[in-house]
């Protein structure tokens, strides 16, 4: 059984697993220790280091970029499991409402809903309304966290029946997602709006009984209409490139790894500067973190792409994020609340003592009509 496997230097190499070859020429390659874990052994050295690769590669939105690893994924997992693990990140990434309710409706085939996944426009891609989606979400959290303890099912039900802005919403978002118990709450009183005003797509969208955190930001922004049918648009889509395992680059590695966290923890400081040197072989562009989602909707704000060409990212240091940094450290504790302990107590990193005080939502941002 032959299997190529890509180089860093983006070199294909053959690897024949029944007589444990490779055309590399070297008796023991990492070439061929990868084919062999892939393909002989399920994974069981590079499953994490796969998983995170198909994820970010299909936040390209390129299946010449995703697919290879999709296909690799699916060689140590099985595509149905790929298919679920895609399905649960629809609204991580997207705003897809047709491919979620498809899903839902069994309606696809597993390599569909993998492949409608990779073709999904992305909510940093220029979505409509979304431009300022990130601003909006930073913002929130500063204020939940300057009025939490103000909070409780009283007001969260006051509130769901009034907001109009997707500030108010994300900040009811952060409630319900640090106290799980007012959820039931929270669609209770979604599902009472939706009657109320009429709105025919929550309607929809709750009969499909959402829970997941996702599900409910998607909740809270389809209350007040943000939404817009384009974003269940799908790129268009291309063939399969060859199948091959792709090489494991530096932007695969991030905060989950214990390289990567090593590697973020490390140049932090900068980062936390604006800066990012190109030594540090920190690649966030495609991670999960907040960092990454702040690149990626700054890179389509200012570059209409995240990608220069497959398999090449806009470098770091050409993109301005558009939030403080400091704001984009502060969400991004909440997510990884060990890795940023670690960094506060190495001394690199302080979160807000008392969070700062801000003006009402409807008058801290203009918010587009």
């Amino acid at each position: 059984m032959s299997k190529l496997v890509q180089a860093s230097d983006g070199t294909l190499y053959s690897v024949d697993l029944d007589r444990n070859t490779c055309s590399c020429g070297q008796k023991t390659c990492e070439h061929l220790i990868i084919a062999t874990d892939v393909y002989r052994n399920h994974g069981k050295r590079h499953r994490f280091s796969i998983m995170s690769a198909s994820h970010k590669s299909g936040r390209t939105s390129s299946i010449e970029w995703a697919m290879p690893w999709a296909e690799v994924f699916a060689s140590i997992s099985g595509i149905g499991k790929v298919a679920t693990y895609f399905s649960k990140c629809i609204f991580e990434d997207s705003r897809n409402l047709k491919l979620w309710a498809q899903i839902r409706n069994n309606e696809l085939t597993s390599e569909q809903q993998v492949r409608g996944f990779i073709l999904s426009r992305k909510k940093w891609e220029n979505l409509p309304g979304f431009g300022e989606h990130l601003t909006w979400w930073t913002a929130a959290h500063s204020v939940y966290l300057h009025n939490k303890s103000s909070w409780n099912e009283a007001k969260l039900r006051r509130q769901i029946r009034k907001y109009q802005t997707p500030l108010e919403g994300y900040e009811i978002w952060f409630l319900v997602k640090e106290k799980k118990h007012f959820r039931p709450a929270l669609w209770e009183e979604l599902a009472v709006r939706a009657e109320r005003e009429k709105n025919e797509r929550l309607q929809w969208y709750l009969q499909y009984r959402p829970e997941s955190g996702y599900e409910i930001m998607v909740g809270l922004e389809l209350a007040i209409n943000a939404f817009d049918e384009s974003a269940s648009e799908f790129h268009p889509d291309s063939p399969n490139p060859e199948s091959y395992v792709p090489a494991f680059h530096e932007q695969y590695e991030d905060i989950h790894s214990y390289a990567g966290r090593r590697n973020f923890m490390h140049w932090f400081s900068p980062l936390l500067q604006g800066t990012l040197p190109p030594e540090s072989k920190l690649s966030l562009q495609l991670s999960g973190q907040l960092w990454g989602c702040a690149f990626r909707h700054a890179a389509f704000n200012q570059r209409r792409t995240i990608t220069l060409s497959p398999g090449r990212l806009i470098p770091w240091q050409d993109v301005r994020l558009e939030q403080e940094t400091s704001s984009v450290a502060e969400l991004d504790s909440l997510f990884y609340k060990s890795t940023y302990a670690a960094l506060e107590k190495k001394g690199r990193w302080k979160p807000p003592v008392t969070p700062r005080a801000t003006l009402p939502l409807s008058e801290e941002l203009s918010i587009p009509e």
